[in-house]
């Protein structure tokens, strides 16, 4: 998923190059271990110049984060809207992640970044990162409330096992897709010590989701 918008000012151009640099930079040291001299000279910037857009590197990885859910939740949009069937819905719903998160060129980064997982509140000492995270907050509500009311749907119609709330399918669901995206990753970043008969690909995943989820299907 690239960094991109549309017409892009000088000022939201340099921005783009410094959030791709971050990616790149987080994606292959980690959160932790990544320096903002390190992104810097990726961008081919000062870091006098990063710090004139973003606070410190908290704020680049909550950017990050947040730029990657509202292009997943725009994407849902697009995608559901032209999908009637409940059952279909489900299924797409998890696609459209695999397709983010397993197909596109930056698909290790974005998994290194995700595992990194929300900062605490506390540690957001501004009042502009703390805005960006309760945009996080917000998308990730997106996120969560569109699964479970198509879950809902689905049982309405009688085509979906009803014996158990929609809110706890779409966990089961979400937290098994997040585990399964993250043994994928795992997996790449340790290459070299996982043999080929221990190999996780796109394929498995994919199929992996589609049979829990068949498993609430009503026959």
């Amino acid at each position: 998923m690239h960094i991109t918008g549309m017409k892009l000012d000088k000022a939201d151009m340099k921005r783009k190059v410094i959030l791709r640099a971050a990616l790149k930079i987080f994606g292959e040291k980690g959160y932790h271990y990544a320096t903002l001299s390190q992104i810097a000279k990726e961008a081919g910037v000062s870091r006098g110049l990063i710090h004139f857009y973003f606070e410190n590197k908290l704020d680049l990885i909550i950017s990050l984060m947040l730029i990657f859910l509202e292009k997943l939740n725009s994407t849902h949009q697009q995608v559901l809207t032209r999908e009637k069937d409940p059952v279909k819905k489900i299924h797409l719903y998890f696609k459209v992640i695999s397709d983010i998160i397993l197909n596109d060129d930056d698909s290790l980064c974005w998994g290194n970044i995700l595992k990194e997982g929300l900062p605490k509140v506390q540690m957001l000492k501004s009042e502009k990162l703390r805005e960006k995270y309760e945009r996080i907050v917000g998308e990730n509500k997106k996120l969560v409330t569109a699964i479970t009311d198509i879950i809902k749907q689905a049982q309405t119609k009688g085509v979906f096992d009803n014996s158990i709330p929609p809110q706890i399918i779409s966990f089961m669901f979400g937290g098994a897709s997040q585990l399964l995206y993250y043994g994928l990753f795992l997996q790449r970043t340790r290459s070299n010590i996982v043999t080929s008969d221990e190999s996780i690909n796109e394929s498995y995943i994919k199929k992996a989701m589609e049979s829990l989820i068949n498993k609430f299907i009503v026959q």
